[in-house]
């Protein structure tokens, strides 16, 4: 393996650690899901195995091999194979029986099969659901966690209003005090300010003066 590809390997192992990092503040706690829009939702149920993926891979895996040994079962049905017997005559032999078997006992077994991996799967679906409806009645402990949740959120909100509203309190406290300060000082120093500002003189004064 070369540097160059080495670098760019620890810079998307870095990038992905910080998208990780975003995603489990931003994405994956559960009272962030309310303000999320439609897209990112998608990410937090799926973070979250909101739903199994399992459950409808083996439904797809199962309907291809029960329509597998169906059609495999009866295409073997037509398979003949000849074979030479005693001094020399040729016979043929009928094999369709493998695929008759394929046909009647493929489907069963299969079956049997795959209700014994989704016991197992729809055990923990039944279990997610019953833990989802507990989790959505009044009083449960993920209702308080939210709520505890949703009270801090309010707080802090709440802390940064008034930080700014203290904020901004204070700058027009020190603006109005330079305007006094400066006022004060017209005040005690009216001919050093005339002096520093002059008037400007009148449009007809100048007109005499020109004239």
């Amino acid at each position: 393996m070369s540097s160059a590809t080495t670098v760019f390997i620890v810079i998307g192992v870095i990038l992905a650690l910080a998208a990780t990092i975003v995603a489990w503040i931003m994405i994956v706690p559960e009272n962030k899901r309310p303000k999320l829009n439609k897209f990112f939702q998608y990410l937090h149920d799926l973070f979250n195995f909101k739903s199994l993926w399992l459950e409808k891979i083996l439904k797809f895996l199962y309907i291809f091999e029960t329509f597998t040994c169906v059609i495999v079962g009866f295409v073997l049905l037509f398979n003949f194979s000849s074979y030479s017997g005693i001094y020399g005559r040729s016979h043929v032999r009928w094999n369709g029986w493998i695929g008759l078997l394929l046909m009647i006992f493929g489907p069963i077994i299969n079956r049997i099969i795959y209700e014994f991996v989704m016991m197992l799967v729809l055990l923990v679906k039944n279990t997610m659901d019953i833990n989802d409806k507990l989790n959505a009645q009044p009083g449960s402990r993920y209702q308080e966690k939210l709520a505890e949740a949703q009270r801090r959120e309010e707080e802090a909100a709440a802390h940064r209003a008034a930080k700014e509203a203290e904020r901004a309190a204070y700058a027009q406290q020190q603006y109005a005090q330079q305007q006094y300060e400066q006022q004060r000082y017209d005040q005690q120093y009216p001919q050093q300010n005339m002096q520093q500002n002059p008037q400007p003189e009148a449009p007809e004064a100048n007109q005499d003066n020109n004239g």
